[in-house]
């Protein structure tokens, strides 16, 4: 249902402006989306992966 509701939302943006579906499509062509990264990893693998970006980021800054 969420899903449903969200890909409306799209859809209905994606009339009144042509050319930022296109630039979507680009960019998730590219990286993929947050929320597809997010669903397939679920909570735990997320989490992780914000673990790993903090460390790095902080032992790139401190050392």
């Amino acid at each position: 249902m969420k899903n449903q509701t969200k890909e409306k939302l799209r859809q209905e943006e994606w009339k009144k402006d042509p050319t930022a579906a296109m630039r979507d499509g680009f960019e998730r062509g590219n990286a993929g989306s947050l929320t597809e990264l997010v669903s397939g990893l679920g909570f735990k693998g997320f989490l992780a992966v914000i673990v790993v970006i903090t460390v790095v980021f902080l032992l790139t800054t401190f050392l």
